[in-house]
């Protein structure tokens, strides 16, 4: 039986604070299925409505990579990397 590596890494500089860390391979998987719904998920990841316009600023749009490579930054933010909550 063949075993698949894990997606989720753990990161040795954070061992105790229990982050593991997403392969950005899976990331960019990820990234075209959330598009459309890539504002709710981002409110989700605990952004903030300014924080979304920013993002969507820098990548949405002609020539800046367009809906997949918005939320594909949305995902992986430090922000999001760092699991912070909405509060």
């Amino acid at each position: 039986m063949e075993s698949k590596q894990s997606a989720v890494v753990k990161n040795p500089c954070l061992q105790d604070s229990h982050v593991e860390v997403v392969d950005e391979k899976v990331l960019q998987d990820i990234a075209p299925e959330i598009a459309s719904e890539r504002k709710k998920v981002a409110r989700n990841l605990g952004f903030k409505a300014h924080e979304i316009d920013i993002i969507e600023a820098d990548h949405d749009g002609a020539g800046k990579g367009g809906i997949t490579e918005t939320a594909y930054q949305m995902l992986s933010s430090g922000k999001a990397a760092k699991g912070d909550k909405p509060r």
